[in-house]
């Protein structure tokens, strides 16, 4: 697929003077293999790998993709130099891949981890940044190529940009940030971004608002570039606003205006029997965007849990499944097997009705009630959490000098 166009709808709504608050926007992005409209939430790999392990006949919503990979050190540097880890690479894609052939938008990061990078030098970033592109543009195929975040300085970062960018109708480049990266860095990376007036998407690793309050502030002032568009990746599943757990996807995508949200990838679940918590087990709430553990959702929706799930009557094998596990949950406190067959189902749960929230989020918008919609909703009472001195001090201090 290639990246055809980014169009703003509905700008943002921004004061400079205040912090970001409810800066959700409405963009249209055009692929060649369909349209997407924001904001939305990408389904990642480990949503897709759940369904899997469930299973269930039923499709997850197309539409958008995302898998962010972050590597470890070993790998890393085997991506380079050993073929094993690149065959590893691949396989995961191609897998990803099929599962998501319908997907009008699919992005991958192969990221390397802080610690690597702070041992990298110049030149060997460069050498693993390519060969993670060659791997996807030389063995998959793939027609839009995330290059990810390296950690280079500002002018280091536009000069290799300038490099690889390719608008050539074969081949979409995009390069992932951080939001950790110094502010100065950010803005001047997405100001040379924004000012190729192309349609871009830029992933951005999501990181605390709390410790990133600058660098959310310059997100907030790029939002009013019409033709880029944000993804925030590994978003933390559950945020808590005023004691309870929400949904953090909306929380991230409506107070900072990221226009796409994925949730971070997650590690198998526990194996050890002492690792059993049935309070880890936690299911999605479209109603006030809550998340519930598993024995309150079942006490609170009782069988409506199991119609949340959207399954054709007729598919009577999927039903009896999907109730046999929600039946037996005091069994999985002592079994690990049917405990990680509850979280892959919590996940399957959530990415079967969390995008329905976004589409109506999205019909809101257009009918200018977002506030109205949100404040009807445990993430419409979230804040902005106080900066420490040290962050307001450089909020302050970059402010002046923008």
């Amino acid at each position: 697929m290639i990246l055809e166009d980014v169009e703003a709808l509905i700008p943002p709504h921004y004061d400079p003077a205040a912090p970001p608050s409810f800066e959700a926007r409405a963009v249209r992005i055009a692929t060649s293999a369909g349209i997407v409209r924001t904001p939305d939430r990408a389904l990642t790999r480990s949503e897709h790998t759940a369904r899997s392990e469930v299973p269930l006949s039923r499709a997850l919503p197309a539409g958008l993709a995302a898998d962010f990979r972050l590597l470890d050190q070993k790998d890393t540097r085997g991506l380079v130099q050993d073929g094993r880890v690149a065959e590893g690479i691949i396989r995961s894609a191609r897998q990803f891949n099929s599962c998501t052939r319908r997907a009008a938008l699919r992005v991958a990061v192969v990221q390397p981890p802080q610690a690597s990078l702070d041992a990298m030098t110049h030149e060997e970033k460069i050498r693993f940044a390519d060969a993670q592109a060659d791997i996807f543009r030389t063995n998959l195929d793939a027609e839009i190529i995330a290059y990810p975040y390296m950690g280079f300085g500002a002018s280091d970062y536009i000069d290799f940009i300038a490099r690889r960018s390719r608008r050539d109708g074969s081949c979409t480049a995009m390069f992932a940030l951080d939001m950790q990266m110094s502010p100065p860095a950010l803005d001047k990376v997405l100001g040379h971004l924004g000012s190729t007036r192309q349609p871009t998407i830029v992933p951005l690793r999501h990181r605390s608002p709390d410790r990133t309050v600058a660098q959310h502030l310059i997100l907030a002032r790029h939002l009013e570039s019409p033709r880029m568009a944000f993804l925030a990746c590994q978003v933390p599943r559950i945020d808590y606003i005023r004691g309870q757990a929400v949904s953090n996807l909306h929380t991230v995508s409506a107070r900072y205006g990221y226009d796409m949200v994925a949730l971070e990838q997650r590690r198998p679940a526990p194996s050890s029997p002492r690792a059993l918590d049935l309070n880890r087990i936690v299911f999605y709430s479209r109603s006030g965007l809550r998340i519930d553990t598993v024995r309150d959702a079942l006490a609170q929706r009782g069988a409506g849990l199991l119609g949340e799930f959207h399954l054709n009557r007729s598919n009577e094998r999927d039903r009896r499944h999907v109730a046999y596990l929600l039946q037996t949950i005091d069994r999985a406190a002592a079994d690990p097997s049917r405990f990680r067959k509850l979280v892959y189902l919590s996940r399957v749960h959530e990415a079967l009705n969390s995008p329905r929230e976004f589409a109506r989020m999205r019909d809101m918008m257009t009918s200018r009630l977002l506030g109205e919609y949100l404040s009807q909703t445990v993430v419409g009472h979230a804040h902005m959490p106080p900066p420490a001195d040290p962050a307001q001090t450089l909020v302050t201090d970059y402010a002046a000098a923008v």
